[in-house]
């Protein structure tokens, strides 16, 4: 047991300080919007995302999921090896998005909880994304593109400004 929750700590640790936006130049707040259940297309689900970019490495994160992850820390700190300790995670929302994307010139890694699982692994190039440059919109300000890709039948649909010069 105190094995697992070292690991646990440590993994933790790793993972704030992999959140961090110390050696970031951009952050970016994303509303992403997704179907759970295929099924009942009716109702989307969304949370709040950033991304974390210097141009050349990026952290793309659920603020929920970053939000518990720093709770669960901040209550592991405290105990010492023989301390018995009880994780309290009310009022800490739920992530609904438990995946992250990390991006950097070695490629760009995904991880997902699968349970109490966390798995990762290398994505494929990304780089047969369909731009309409006829399709715009406003976003905040930015003449914004849509541009789509299809990953596993499974249809993406990304807004991007061309103003905003960071390939993430």
């Amino acid at each position: 047991m105190k094995n697992i929750l070292k690991l646990i700590f440590l993994f933790s640790i790793i993972f704030i300080k992999s959140q961090s936006d110390e050696n970031s130049e951009l952050e970016i707040k994303y509303d992403f919007v997704f179907v759970n259940d295929t099924l009942d297309k009716s109702h989307p689900l969304s949370e709040q995302m950033t991304l974390l970019t210097n141009g050349k490495k990026s952290n793309y994160f659920s603020e929920n999921y970053k939000a518990r992850a720093a709770a669960f820390g901040r209550q592991l700190r405290g105990a010492t090896n023989n301390e018995v300790v009880t994780i309290n995670m009310s009022g800490v929302p739920e992530a609904k998005v438990k995946h992250s994307v990390y991006k950097d010139e070695n490629g760009i890694f995904i991880s997902n909880s699968l349970g109490r699982t966390l798995y990762t692994f290398k994505s494929a190039d990304l780089k047969t994304w369909k731009i309409f440059n006829q399709d715009t919109k406003n976003i905040l300000g930015y003449k914004c593109t849509k541009a789509t890709i299809e990953i596993d039948n499974k249809k993406y649909i990304a807004w991007f400004t061309y103003d905003i010069p960071i390939n993430d």
